[in-house]
């Protein structure tokens, strides 16, 4: 068995940037319940939760299905809050010793945060497609977006390796 290898145990205190990135997280997570719960009544009993490589619709469920998406963006949010706490078992592209413990540290806590607010705008982007599926019909972006998807989770990686 590996052993992880020892690194500085340093406690980051939150600077004013750390708390505004995280209230803005948590809004936006707010938001997305508060949409799911004002819409939930006026949707058809089946919603969309597929989608082929054109843009068209292939899957349906149940409309009581569209939970689980705020449901599973709330999870990974309250596990990436946490994991946030302990940046020491991150992984580094760099050995981390105690004179660069704190810049390393907070780089990769930044990242965990842009990730962890792309991963909630995903769902939401989702949901909302599900829920809104015949209303954004009409307008092709919607094609454009369900394939960017999967490419801005990619933001982060390049945020970690191009910053200072």
């Amino acid at each position: 068995m590996t052993r992880l290898p020892r690194r500085p145990d340093i406690k980051l205190k939150f600077r004013q940037k750390d708390k505004l990135f995280e209230l803005f997280c948590l809004l936006v997570l707010l938001a997305y319940w508060l949409l799911v719960i004002l819409n939930y009544k006026v949707l058809p009993d089946t919603v969309p939760i597929h989608y082929n490589n054109s843009g068209e619709i292939d899957g349906y469920v149940a409309k009581n299905k569209i939970w689980n998406l705020p449901i599973s963006a709330t999870i990974l949010y309250l596990v990436m809050t946490t994991f946030a706490f302990i940046p020491q078992y991150f992984n580094y592209l760099e050995e981390v010793t105690e004179d660069n413990a704190e810049r390393l540290y907070r780089k990769g806590i930044h990242t965990f945060r842009l990730l962890k607010i792309l991963i909630i705008v995903c769902f939401l982007s989702i949901t909302l497609f599900s829920m809104f599926a015949n209303d954004l019909r009409p307008y092709p972006i919607h094609n454009l977006v369900i394939a960017a998807l999967p490419y801005i989770m990619l933001v982060p990686t390049f945020y970690y390796l191009f910053k200072n």
